[in-house]
Formats: C-alpha cells, sequence, structure tokens
C-alpha cells in the first residue's frame, strides 16, 4: 500500500469505498507520515486540490468537478486521523490522550463532547519545545502519553 501511494507521488489512487480502509490501515501501522503526505498535496487528486478551487467542504470528486456535490463528507475518513493521530485525541471510552507531533504540523487542535463533558487537546511545536494544553471534564480519568522524557514534563509551569 504504501509503495503504491508513494510511487502515485503521494496519491492514493483508491474511490471513496476503499478511501476508509486506507486512511484505517496506514494510521494502525503507524504510517502518519504516508498520511500526512497525501493530506498535504495540492495537485489533484487530493484536499488540497479541493481547497484550491475554493471548496470549503469536501467535494464528491477528487478532481473538484463542479458539476458534482461539493458536501459530500464519503472521503472525510481522514477527519478521524487528524482527531487520533494528528490532534492525539485516539479514544475516548477509556480516555486516552496521544499528541504526537508531526514534521510539518505545528499546531493541533481538536475537542469532543462526551457524557461527562468537553475534552480537548491542543499541541503546538516550536523549536524543540512541544507544548500541550488538556483539558478533561472533572472525574474523568485519562491516560497522557506524550512523546519526551518524563523529567522534562511541567504542569501549571512546574516541574
Amino acid at each position: 500500500l504504501v509503495q503504491s501511494i508513494r510511487g502515485n507521488n503521494n496519491h492514493s489512487l483508491c474511490g471513496e469505498i476503499g478511501w476508509p480502509y486506507v486512511v484505517r490501515a496506514l494510521a494502525a501501522a503507524n504510517k502518519d507520515d504516508v498520511l500526512s503526505a497525501i493530506a498535504s498535496q495540492m495537485d489533484k487528486p487530493s484536499y488540497g486540490y479541493q481547497l484550491a478551487q475554493g471548496a470549503t467542504t469536501l467535494t464528491e470528486s477528487w478532481v473538484a468537478d463542479r458539476s458534482m456535490s461539493w458536501n459530500h463528507a464519503m472521503d472525510g475518513h481522514i477527519d478521524a486521523w487528524f482527531y487520533s493521530h494528528v490532534a492525539g485525541i485516539r479514544s475516548i471510552s477509556p480516555l486516552v490522550l496521544i499528541p504526537l507531533p508531526h514534521p510539518d504540523v505545528e499546531h493541533a487542535s481538536a475537542s469532543r463532547v462526551t457524557k461527562s463533558g468537553v475534552v480537548s487537546m491542543d499541541w503546538w511545536k516550536v523549536g524543540d519545545v512541544f507544548r500541550v494544553n488538556v483539558t478533561i471534564p472533572p472525574g474523568t480519568a485519562a491516560h497522557l502519553h506524550l512523546p519526551v522524557e518524563p523529567l522534562l514534563v511541567a504542569e501549571g509551569g512546574r516541574p
């Protein structure tokens, strides 16, 4: 799969039926670099090309064909990857947060409404500093996995 995508200039050539499985397979294999490369393409077929054509929602066609729907969620499965692998909200029950900095991303932010309240994750990468803000509802247990050495972690500005 990775070889096929890399061989097609970081484009996935599957259709809307296969696309969710491609996203899930790459995410499960920790191929975030491949998904990031797909998501950042600006030529067709790609999300970036849709944006360049003026789309503010997902289009039915990878090439943003104006004769087709411009409000088409079928190809939006990469959103799950943005939440879980870029922003880091991996699961809600149990609550698992794993923010992972990506080479081409300096900031990520996501939130989810749960039965207990809102869970939010914001992270920033500036040089060698990785800053994370997490908000969880009162009384909620969470597993937070940080990509840093434990001695470098501060809470409320204190080590």
